[in-house]
């Protein structure tokens, strides 16, 4: 089941039925769990707006590059930075991440990242997942590729964090 994705009928899932959800991704002996990266986009995206997909996998800036790919797919541009910016904030709170300058919720990466993957949909197109595009699509995931477009000194700024500006390097962000 290693490389086997769930719920591949597209059906979404409710709110009660999350919790079942997540004790049958867990597997009983563990041998036959899922892990996170394995989730079809149809789980993955009910898991991120419920906000319980697993801390561990939340840190991976693939999750974050797959996330940015199922909203834009289901919600448009606009549609995608609304839904993100409530799953990331939901899913912080649930986990009692603080916010600070370096953890919690950042505007200005949030919508960097939404528009260089709405970017690349529209000029590569669709993939069969998000998984497949992340694969194929490699350069994303490189969490370095924002200081093509912003110094460290602005990125890294609480006015970053708080509202979202515009690239201080010269190019602007796609979109």
């Amino acid at each position: 089941m290693a490389d086997e994705q769930v719920n591949q009928s597209g059906g979404g899932v409710s709110g009660g039925e999350i919790g079942d959800m997540l004790n049958a991704l867990a597997g009983g002996d563990g041998e036959h769990a899922l892990l996170p990266y394995q989730y079809d986009d149809d789980v993955f995206y009910d898991l991120l707006v419920e906000g319980h997909v697993p801390l561990h996998y939340m840190r991976t800036h693939r999750a974050h590059v797959r996330m940015a790919y199922v909203y834009l797919l289901r919600r448009g541009l606009d549609g995608a930075r609304e839904g993100i910016g409530e799953a990331l904030k939901k899913f912080f709170a649930r986990e009692d991440v603080p916010e600070t300058l370096a953890t919690g919720f950042h505007a200005t990466m949030t919508e960097a990242w939404i528009r260089i993957v709405d970017f690349v949909m529209r000029v590569h197109g669709r993939n069969v997942n998000s998984n497949a595009f992340c694969d194929v699509h490699a350069f994303l995931g490189s969490n370095t590729l924002l200081r093509l477009f912003y110094s460290e000194g602005l990125l890294y700024s609480e006015a970053a964090k708080q509202g979202v500006v515009e690239p201080d390097l010269g190019v602007g962000l796609p979109g």
